[in-house]
């Protein structure tokens, strides 16, 4: 993904909508922290920790480690709004999922065989994140199939290395590599 493209997609989300703040949040989320997807849809207000302007999360790496991670202020302003548009507490209860499914979507069939169906008001899935990514790149006359939520991943890394040049050590701190 580049910079032109998520710009495209970032203004096709309303941000007086309360889907489209929470995506906008979630998006620039992604592509400023280079977080994997379920670093951030899993969530929860327990998670956070708001010492006036510094925030940080609390989140089980893809290596199982628990660490605490910085919000950058941008990010933490666009979930605020997203908060405040969805008529939401900030932070949100404890134990909330920060990022809220805003309509039911599919079920899925866990890890023990059972079907789960979603609901509005649970954990907004993965799978509805990257949905609503192509279809905001379809709206937005970008190609859906340059884009996914990974992508933003790789363009946080981009911006890292124009920001900071070849400081390798930072990149792998920042990416969790």
């Amino acid at each position: 993904m580049t910079m032109a493209d998520f710009n495209a997609i970032w203004a096709e989300l309303d941000p007086e909508t309360p889907a489209g703040a929470m995506y906008r949040a979630i998006f620039l989320g992604y592509t400023l922290t280079g977080k994997r997807r379920t670093e951030l849809l899993r969530l929860r207000g327990r998670d956070l920790s708001i010492d006036g302007e510094l925030v940080t999360y609390r989140v089980t790496t893809k290596g199982g480690k628990t660490e605490r991670r910085t919000i950058p202020p941008a990010v933490w302003q666009a979930i605020r709004h997203y908060l405040v548009t969805a008529g939401r507490t900030v932070p949100p209860a404890e134990d909330e999922p920060l990022f809220m499914a805003t309509h039911a979507t599919a079920g899925y069939v866990d890890s023990h065989g059972r079907y789960v169906q979603r609901t509005a008001g649970d954990a907004l899935s993965g799978t509805s994140a990257a949905e609503a990514l192509k279809r905001a790149a379809e709206r937005a006359g970008v190609n859906p199939d340059r884009v996914t939520i990974h992508g933003m991943r790789h363009l946080a890394a981009r911006l890292w290395k124009i920001a900071h040049g070849n400081d390798i050590r930072g990149l792998q701190t920042i990416i969790g590599h």
